[in-house]
């Protein structure tokens, strides 16, 4: 076979080459040049199982663009998106780590755009802190109930019990008042008042005895408890179990106790280092008593830590450092924050205060006396708005002369006596407001501590007509009652009768123990000991199931002739039913006042209008 050497370059063009029977001695092949058939899209789809796919593999950089990147659809990242550049993204992203931007990037987003933090991670380390629970105080009218079970909800928290008497429920061990078994003697004497389980089997987690339970709003470890039984040791537990449960259902005995009072009253008892473990329920049951036949405990107070929280708590690493925009236009934006004491956001006033000093240090505000924002200035009418605190009241006992920590107009009042407060620990405040028709409420270190409709609670108190001394949450009291006319006949919604008013008194007319000095017809003067809050006279109280704020009082006259019509008088409040202050201060009402029948005396608007669960 010849042998051929080209002088020229080979062109094969639309020529398919065979290779059998081809000797390749001696073939010399230089400047092949081969012009490709396939796109872009055929070259890119092949290898790969699906089609119209494009993937890169080198290690390092594998596409580096010169302008902006638009994603139509989805865009998943296992690493970090490191970008210098406007990305726009019509989908979803999914980042598997970081994404990185530099200082000039702008990132826009649709006004529907839900950000969604993923975890866990731990933020920082946390140390608990010791706190006292319930963290709220339950009130009457405040908590939802069910007297047939014995149980009681409020706040999160649910207290119950195995037995309870009328007007000592089980809730009372938390609101400064007092529960008492119903009265069946379940303690015998016979056995040094021991628990009788035979007659009556009250048995919780496999413990004979008495009990009351509370479940918490989440595990918590209970590190002491004070259990207080009043004025005297006898009507006490001598010996108890606290028991612990995750499930309500499920009990293990975590103390057992042998009670040591106090040596004056008012008498309690210390159970230390109570638990190790955090539970969701714990129970106190009574096994033996000190020298009665039925259980009776003033107050209950239980001191703990939160559980730790779990890794990857609620709060997210994020920072605004922007002005967020808000939906109305009032202005309503004012916050105060360190280290100027001043607006950050105008228009708005500029808070006020006689004693701030700021610590760079710690970066907060050391406050010895009020501080004050301003608002008539810039709000009116009924505006929804909220406003959230830190603060750390370092001595909470030596305060005694303004308690209070946050009030809003005289809408909200809340102070160290009803929050329960720690000395030295920061707490977080939150209040939100939504205006009339919704509801406002209040929440401490993230629990709800009060809750009220934002409506108009302007009306008549009581709402009913009374027709007993305790109906509804209210109860009627009075120094002194003559014969029949009881003191809630007062509050009977029944005027011009002959018999339908409470009385009180001497009734003949002249000087009378406990009563007046005068004759019919002219000034009397109060010559008795009765005395309440400091202030002299007969007199008759109203407790509510919640605090009031006294607008104006009104009563009915028993007769045309003012016959036994107060003419000078005090009203006031109280929170405690021990400590009184002075709302209104009435004089010469019958003289001041024409009266006819059927109309009532109105007296002049209340002086203070601060909210009170005693009236007197």
């Amino acid at each position: 076979m010849p042998i051929y050497s080209p002088t020229g370059n080979l062109d094969i063009t639309n020529a398919t080459l065979r290779t059998s029977n081809i000797e390749t001695q001696n073939i010399k092949i230089s400047n092949v040049a081969i012009s490709a058939a396939h796109n872009l899209q055929q070259v890119t789809s092949i290898g790969n199982a699906t089609t119209n796919t494009i993937e890169f593999n080198n290690s390092t950089t594998s596409l580096t663009t010169a302008s902006n990147v638009t994603v139509g659809n989805n865009l998943t990242v296992s690493g970090n998106i490191i970008s210098n550049q406007e990305t726009t993204l019509a989908g979803n992203v999914t980042v598997g780590k970081n994404i990185l931007l530099s200082s000039n990037t702008t990132t826009r987003v649709d006004s529907n755009v839900v950000v969604e933090h993923f975890g866990p991670h731990k933020r920082h380390p946390i140390t608990p802190v010791l706190k006292k629970f319930p963290d709220v105080d339950f009130t009457q009218g405040k908590f939802d109930y069910n007297d047939s079970t014995r149980t009681y909800a409020q706040a999160g928290y649910v207290v119950s019990a195995s037995s309870q008497s009328s007007g000592s429920e089980v809730w009372r061990l938390f609101d400064d008042g007092e529960w008492d078994q119903e009265a069946i003697d379940k303690y015998t004497t016979a056995s040094s008042f021991q628990y009788n389980p035979t007659s009556n089997p009250n048995a919780l987690g496999g413990v004979d005895g008495e009990w009351f339970k509370v479940e918490f709003p989440r595990k918590v470890i209970i590190d002491k408890i004070i259990l207080n039984v009043g004025d005297a040791p006898n009507p006490g537990p001598k010996t108890f179990k606290v028991l612990g449960s995750d499930n309500d259902a499920d009990w293990q005995v975590v103390k057992e106790v042998t009670a040591s009072y106090s040596t004056s009253a008012p008498y309690k008892t210390t159970v230390e280092s109570v638990s190790s473990t955090a539970f969701r329920y714990y129970a106190v049951v009574i096994t033996q008593l000190m020298a009665t036949t039925r259980v009776s405990i003033r107050e209950v107070e239980f001191y703990g830590y939160e559980e730790d929280p779990p890794a990857g708590d609620t709060s997210v690493d994020t920072t605004f450092t922007s002005v967020m925009n808000t939906p109305q236009t009032g202005g309503v934006k004012v916050y105060v924050d360190g280290p100027t004491l001043e607006n950050k956001i105008t228009p708005g006033p500029t808070p006020t205060s006689t004693g701030a000093t700021y610590d760079s240090t710690g970066k907060y505000w050391s406050i010895t006396s009020n501080i004050s924002v301003e608002a008539n200035t810039f709000m009116s009418g009924d505006q929804p708005h909220s406003v959230s605190m830190w603060f750390n009241s370092s001595n909470l006992e030596a305060n005694v002369s303004n308690t209070c920590v946050f009030s809003v107009s005289d809408q909200e009042k809340l102070d160290s006596q009803n929050l329960d407060l720690q000395s030295n620990t920061w707490h977080n405040l939150t209040y939100a407001y939504q205006g009339e028709g919704g509801s406002r409420v209040t929440y401490l270190d993230g629990r709800k501590v009060s809750e009220d409709q934002a409506e108009d609670t302007f009306g008549e108190y009581p709402p009913f007509a009374m027709t007993g001394y305790s109906q509804g949450g209210y109860v009627v009291s009075a120094s002194d009652t003559f014969q029949e006319y009881s003191s809630y006949l007062a509050f009977n919604k029944i005027v011009n009768t002959s018999a339908d008013y409470w009385f009180a008194g001497d009734d003949t007319g002249g000087v009378g123990i406990d009563g007046y000095t005068g004759s019919v017809g002219g000034d009397h003067s109060y010559i008795g000991s009765d005395n309440l809050g400091g202030y002299t006279g007969i007199w008759i109280k109203l407790e509510m199931p919640h605090k009031l704020a006294l607008s104006y009082l009104e009563f009915y006259a028993v007769n045309t002739s003012m016959i036994y019509t107060p003419r000078d008088f005090y009203v006031i409040g109280s929170n405690d039913d021990i400590t009184w202050d002075l709302i209104h201060r009435e004089t010469s009402t019958a003289a001041d006042n024409t009266f006819t029948s059927g109309r009532p005396i109105t007296t002049n608007s209340a002086d203070n209008h601060n909210k009170y669960k005693y009236i007197a």
